[in-house]
């Protein structure tokens, strides 16, 4: 049961601070993999979808779906939150062995407009550099947020939403031209295989010994 007086359970202390210390694996790989060749990954369809500046906003608000999504997670029944805590690292570790054995790259369009969308593309582009694509991360976390959260006893309407945010998250990478579609293929991929072998491995495991470490469960 949740503990009222925190605002995740004690029990999803340590699977949210492990999720915070990975982030940095994103850069970590970015620099290593920065003067390595980088491969175009592009499909014919790619060319045929069209730039939508609009889907910025998307794109940028998923930040936020993946806040809630994680919080609902670390807020469910204890198994559930250990393993959807336990499949993103290990889907988060996939990704940045891919980013290094398999570094991609594509080529983004000449923004001209000066909408508001198209600026904050504008700046997205300025600020992330067209690499570590494959696997979308975007892709793989709001897919994890929504398979996670279709499993605890959220209500019904939530889970319709974060499934169809989900699918608008797959589209806003390809309409911004932030990656292209087989890595959102491999975003959703990567996040079924981080589910599976965390249970293979039993992720809860690591989980559970630094609990009794810390002295926390």
């Amino acid at each position: 049961m949740t503990n009222n007086r925190l605002p995740i359970p004690k029990y999803g202390i340590v699977p949210a601070a492990f999720y915070i210390l990975a982030i940095p694996l994103y850069f970590i790989t970015h620099l290593i993999a920065s003067n390595l060749p980088h491969h175009n990954a592009s499909l014919p369809l790619d060319s045929s979808i069209p730039f939508v500046a609009s889907f910025i906003w998307i794109y940028v608000l998923a930040y936020l779906q993946w806040f809630v999504g994680y919080v609902a997670l670390a807020r469910s029944d204890e198994s559930i939150c250990k393993k959807y805590f336990g499949g993103e690292l290990i889907a988060k570790i996939l990704c940045a062995i891919i980013f290094i054995l398999i570094p991609t790259t594509m080529v983004r369009p000449e923004i001209c407009a000066c909408d508001a969308s198209s600026n904050l593309v504008r700046w997205m582009y300025t600020i992330d550099s067209p690499d570590n694509l494959l696997p979308s991360i975007h892709c793989m976390e709001s897919w994890l947020v929504a398979r996670g959260l279709a499993k605890t006893n959220a209500p019904k309407p939530a889970k319709i939403i974060m499934w169809a945010f989900t699918i608008l998250v797959c589209l806003s990478v390809v309409f911004v031209k932030q990656h292209v579609v087989v890595d959102i293929a491999a975003g959703i991929l990567v996040a079924e295989l981080g589910l599976y072998l965390g249970n293979k491995v039993r992720i809860r495991n690591l989980y559970d010994s630094v609990e009794n470490k810390l002295g926390i469960r």
